[in-house]
């Protein structure tokens, strides 16, 4: 669970810079549940349910019903980039859904180009104009659009983080 991975410090904040985040209370177990979850799911003639049914309530999204969020696209998409709005990283994982990329993935890479960003390895100019801060909600949804579609810099972020820091350089190899 994410609560359980931030006691023990083990939970990816702001790409595994730090075992402290801010804003962890908004991301729980218990605030999926209460701003997003419509229903709990299990396979088939399994009596556990694993996974949520849900539904996005903020624009551009509002009404659309979605599998997840689940607890590695929490901690990738939301408290490794830095976010703590539960309604953002459900956004961002609707959009990799429905452009068939993982959020693990997605959200790892982003992560690491906001240290890279908050380091001065990248700028404004690399970033297609887009202030790739940790706790950005607009950065990381931009993002993952621009890493589905391959479009700009998300064409770069779209190859990992290892081709993403060997073309960065500067050093930037030990952040990945």
């Amino acid at each position: 669970t994410v609560a359980g991975s931030y006691s023990l410090g083990v939970l990816p904040v702001r790409n595994f810079s730090t075992g402290v985040f801010e804003g962890i209370e908004n991301i729980v177990a218990q605030k999926v549940r209460e701003r997003l979850v419509i229903h709990a799911e299990s396979c088939f003639s399994c009596p556990t349910p694993t996974a949520n049914l849900s539904l996005l309530c903020e624009e551009p999204f509002q009404g659309k019903i979605f599998q997840g969020p689940q607890y590695e696209t929490i901690g990738l998409l939301g408290s490794n980039c830095g976010i703590d709005s539960i309604e953002t990283i459900a956004t961002a994982n609707y959009i990799c859904n429905e452009l068939g990329i993982d959020t693990i993935s997605t959200g790892n890479v982003i992560g690491f180009a906001m240290e890279c960003y908050e380091r001065g390895f990248i700028s404004k100019k690399d970033t297609d104009g887009v202030e790739l801060k940790f706790g950005n909600r607009e950065a990381l949804v931009q993002m993952v659009n621009k890493i589905g579609m391959r479009e700009g810099f998300g064409d770069t972020l779209a190859e990992g983080v290892k081709r993403v820091s060997e073309e960065i350089g500067q050093g930037a190899e030990r952040f990945a």
